[in-house]
């Protein structure tokens, strides 16, 4: 009788020992799950900066594009302009040029 209450004891003892293993290992896993996720967040966060100064770069280039184009076709207008104003004067001073020998 009393070698069967020692068994018994330490069968509890040892099921004791297992669930606390078992407990620690469980313990351990969420600990660890909880360090992937805010891992996780981190990189999500910082992936979405990226993006978002990806976008910002991209929509500074494309305003930068659009200046660029609209002052270049401001210096072509204003060539244009010059060249018809010298051909204005051209004309006209062609025209006075006959005036006078007539």
């Amino acid at each position: 009788a009393e070698q069967e209450r020692i068994r018994k004891e330490i069968e509890a003892k040892e099921s004791a020992i297992k669930l606390e293993q078992e407990k620690a290992r469980l313990e351990l896993e969420a600990k660890q799950a909880a360090i992937l996720a805010d891992r996780e967040a981190k990189d999500k966060a910082q992936l979405e900066m990226m993006e978002r100064m990806m976008r910002m770069m991209e929509e500074k280039e494309m305003r930068a594009r659009e200046e660029s184009r609209a002052r270049e076709e401001r210096e072509n207008r204003s060539l244009e302009e010059a060249k018809l104003t010298a051909e204005r004067e051209r004309v006209e001073s062609e025209r006075l040029k006959l005036e006078k020998e007539k």
